[in-house]
Order: C-alpha cells, then structure tokens, then sequence
C-alpha cells in the first residue's frame, strides 16, 4: 500500500497553471483523484479507518467508528501510513506539542504530496497562505497581526450586528409552513455577519456562498476533476475580488475588518498575498463551521426536547454553556491533520515517530468518557463541556472561535424570542446531510416553529 501511494504521488506531481486548465494537466488532476477515490474505497473495505474517514460525507456509522477508535487506544496507525489519535489527551498532547507541524498541504507530508496536483493553482496551493496551515514564526506573526480584528471588544463590538442580522432573517421566516432553517438562517447569519465585517456588498452573498462550498471541497479534497477545476477557478476569483478591495481600503480605509487589517501596527503590515490569504481563510472559517454549530446544534436541541425547554426557561443562564455542549457533542470539525518534526509522546508508552502524518479526531476525542461523564448525553448543564477541542488548542486555537459563539448564542435567543412557545419546533422531515467528511453539518434541515 505505502509503495502504492508512493508510486500515485510521483505520477500525479504536477500543478494548473491557469484558469483555463491545459489538458494534460486535467488528465493528470483526473487520474490522481480516481486513484485516491480508489484507495480510500479499498482502505473502507477492509476496515481502515482512515478510509472509513475519508468517505464522502464522513463515516457511514460514525457512533460505531469513534467507539472503535477509543477502544482501539490513544494511537491508532493506518494501512496507508498515517497515525490516528482519537482520545482527549492525545489530541491535546499533538496540539500543544512544538514538533507537530501544521504544513500537512505540502509535498513533504504523504497526504501533501496526493493532495498537491489536485489543489495547485496558477496561484499556488491555498494552504500556501493560510496561517493555520504554518509553523512558527510564520504562523506566529500572521496570527499577531490578524488577532487585532478578533479581540474581546472587537467581539463585542459585532453583537449589535448578529442580533440585528438574526432578527431580520428570522422576520423573512413564513408565517406558517416549513422554513428550511439552514438555508433560511443557519447559512445566511454568519455569511451576511462576515461580508458585512469584511465591508463585502450585499449583492455579493450568492458568490460568497458558491465560493464557500468550494473551499470546503479544498479542506476535504477534490474527489473529482469538475471539484479541482471550481477549486482551482475560485481561488483565482476570491484572489481577484479581494486584491480589488485591498487596495480601495489601502487608499480610503473604512471601519471594515478589511481596513483593520489593512494597517500598519507596530511598524508592521500584512503584505497582500499574506491579507489574500487570510480574508479567504475568515471567509470559510467565518461561516462554515457556524452554519453547522447552529443547524446541528438546533436539530439536537429539538432531538432533546427537555434540553430545549431547560434552555428556553432560562436561555441567560443557559445559552453560552448549550453552545459548549453543542461544539462538543456535533464537532462542526471533525478532524485536523498534523505532521511529526520529531517523536511525540501524547501517552506513557505511546509515542508518534517522525515524519509522520498524524490525524487529530476531534469528534472522538470530544466523547472521550475519561472526560466527559456519559459522553453520549447532550447536556446543556454539563460542568466541563467547554473542554471540548472543537475548536483546538495551543498555539493553532481557532481564532474566530469567540465569534462562532457569540453568533450560535444569538441565533437560539432570537429563535425563543420569536417563538417562544417551543412545543410547535420541530423538523417535518429527514435532514441532509453535506457531503463532507471534515466539517460534519446539515445542507437542509426543514422545521416548524409556529
């Protein structure tokens, strides 16, 4: 299998050097994705679990599969050579330690180098600019110089916007009937906060949510020649729009994250490759992970009807730990990648080697029962549930993470405000599921509220 997977990366070691895609390189990008589509389909047939994660959509029974891992222990490896490590420790141990590498998306890494011709761009791969996707003292300086748009009181200062962004969306709802809650809301209040934030025109939402689709596919991995050409094109479009925007807020800065981001500090200042980079990455972790925290977390809500009338009766004392609980219980993220520079002990006796690729399941390790008393409960009281890991820890902690919680926190106030009698919630059909495998979330959810 390793000198399979060997073989694959060097035949399809190749890049698109444009829009239009030459067609060798097509050639090339297709056979790379159905050799990968391939191998993964074996791995799940004998019961590999990296394979079993790498199903489009995610594991088919994800219950059994994290039970399995816990059992299994905290370093699991797989037959394609990559190591999994599913408990809470280890995570944390991975996470915290110096010699775990965030550059994963790179030839070095035997997951980069299968990655690498299905997402390289005339503009270079999209991991190439996105700090959580560098070390030390890349990651650390980029991380400085954003960290000033996502500070308590820059937060705070946004609450007025979620809540009216919320109350108008919720106000479009049907007086009676079904209303998809994440096409109608879960989707629009994070995507509409963000473009707002980053002073994008309202007009732009419909191209915003195609590009976020698209990004997701790339934090996955295209399983298709069609899924690396809308890659690949919407680099080179979101690339195009927010040069534009830079150098308009350069010129005339407004109160935008765009112009914030944009000035010097401390004789410092984001290049516009490295602001390119960062405005696509808070593009999809602005709203990708919300839309699932606040679909997955309603549905559960709904699911725990006694749950839902403890947070209704009371949502000021409730509402920041159901957001907690929620994280924990449906990680919106399902998993990150790592790379060894040098052994990691994340257990006594169980140490990662070198140079290796190491796969953090943040949804096992969230339900990890040395934790969390009867993980599989959802409780809105639970004392430790923001020990979760939905959102890492350490140096790579996720940095719109205060966001993300204060848009879920007032997306359910708003829903008790507005239908208060919550015996009428509840989902008319079965929801969807999307299609990825790393952020774990609905692509509809029809309801009833009134």
């Amino acid at each position: 299998m390793r000198l399979t997977l060997d073989i694959v990366s060097r035949m399809t070691n190749s890049s698109m050097s444009s829009s239009v895609v030459p067609f060798r390189e097509q050639v090339r990008v297709a056979g790379a994705t159905r050799t990968l589509n391939s191998l993964s389909r074996l791995g799940r047939r004998f019961g590999d679990p990296f394979g079993a994660f790498d199903a489009p959509g995610g594991p088919t029974d994800r219950q059994a599969l994290h039970s399995s891992l816990l059992k299994a222990g905290p370093l699991v490896k797989s037959r394609f050579g990559v190591y999994l490590t599913p408990t809470h420790a280890g995570c944390h141990a991975v996470f915290t330690s110096p010699h775990a590498s965030s550059m994963v998306a790179r030839p070095q890494s035997t997951i980069g180098r299968l990655l690498e011709p299905t997402l390289r761009t005339s503009l270079g791969s999209p991991f190439d600019s996105w700090f959580i996707s560098m070390d030390a003292p890349d990651h650390t300086r980029l991380r400085r110089l954003v960290q000033r748009g996502f500070t308590p009181k820059a937060i705070a200062d946004h609450t007025a916007l979620v809540r009216r962004t919320a109350d108008e969306l919720i106000d479009a709802f049907p007086t009676h009937g079904d209303v998809d809650l994440v096409a109608s809301f879960a989707r629009l209040l994070p995507m509409r906060v963000i473009t707002r934030l980053l002073g994008v025109p309202d007009s732009d939402f419909a191209t915003f949510d195609r590009w976020g689709e698209h990004l997701v596919i790339a934090l996955d991995r295209p399983r298709s020649l069609r899924d690396a050409r809308n890659v690949h094109n919407t680099f080179i479009e979101i690339d195009k729009m927010f040069r534009k925007l830079i150098a308009e807020r350069r010129r005339h800065p407004g109160d935008d994250l765009i112009s914030v981001l944009a000035e010097k500090v401390d004789g410092e200042l984001l290049s516009d490759d490295e602001l390119v980079g960062t405005l696509s990455l808070l593009l999809i972790a602005g709203f990708e992970t919300t839309v699932n925290l606040i679909g997955t977390g309603t549905a559960t809500l709904v699911a725990n009807r006694d749950q839902l009338e403890l947070l209704a009766s009371n949502p000021e004392i409730h509402i920041a730990n159901t957001v907690e609980e929620a994280l924990r219980y449906e990680s919106p993220v399902q998993l990150t990648l790592r790379r060894t520079l040098a052994p990691i002990e994340i257990e006594e006796g169980h140490v990662i080697p070198t140079g290796v690729d190491v796969i953090t399941v943040l949804a096992t390790a969230n339900r990890d029962p040395l934790v969390f008393d009867n993980p599989q409960k959802f409780d809105i009281t639970r004392p430790n549930s923001r020990r979760h890991l939905a959102f890492v820890n350490g140096p790579h902690a996720c940095i719109g993470g205060a966001l993300a919680r204060l848009e879920a926190q007032v997306a359910w106030e708003s829903l008790i405000n507005h239908f208060p009698d919550i015996s009428r919630w509840r989902t008319t059909s079965a929801p969807t599921l999307g299609p990825s495998q790393l952020i774990r979330g609905y692509k509809h959810l029809p309801m009833r509220f009134a």
